[in-house]
């Protein structure tokens, strides 16, 4: 009797699906969510340390989004010092404004390397994981020699 029951029990949950856990990431605007929650850079490198593709354009939005910000601060301090002396009464100095231009134009394509180089990051890793994710599914049914177990890869 209690065979019988195991063999329907067993035949009832016959097929079933295991798969990892992993969660994708998200990207929204300049921010990725992991589990919904935003990350740092530091914890992207460490998210995507077995994926060499993402981790390399994690670095490089990294190493990108750092020269953004040291042209736009150096850019903005340039033309503010020029703007504040300006109303304030001072002679404006004409290369410091456009040398303040220059940095902030260098700024805007690190900006956008930075904002590819993250996207493509995301997508990488995101990618991996849809291969990896690679559903193992149990069957057990009747076979010619009584009940069988087969496992698809």
């Amino acid at each position: 009797m209690i065979q019988k029951i195991s063999v329907v029990f067993l035949l009832f949950f016959s097929t079933t699906t295991v798969s990892a856990q992993n969660q994708p990431l998200q990207l929204s605007g300049r921010k990725v969510f992991y589990k919904g929650v935003s990350q740092s850079r530091k914890d992207l490198l460490y998210i995507t340390k077995n994926d060499p593709i993402a981790y390399h354009a994690v670095v490089k939005s990294g190493t990108n989004q750092d020269a953004s910000m040291i042209f736009s601060i150096i850019g903005g301090a340039l033309i503010g010092s020029q703007i504040g002396g300006a109303i304030a009464g001072q002679p404006m100095n004409i290369y410091l404004l456009c040398a303040g231009s220059a940095a902030i134009t260098i700024s805007i394509p690190c900006d956008l390397a930075y904002k590819r180089h993250l996207r493509s990051a995301v997508h990488h890793y995101n990618e991996g994981l849809s291969s990896a994710n690679r559903k193992l599914q149990v069957e057990l049914g009747l076979s010619e020699n009584g009940l069988g177990l087969r496992l698809k890869f």
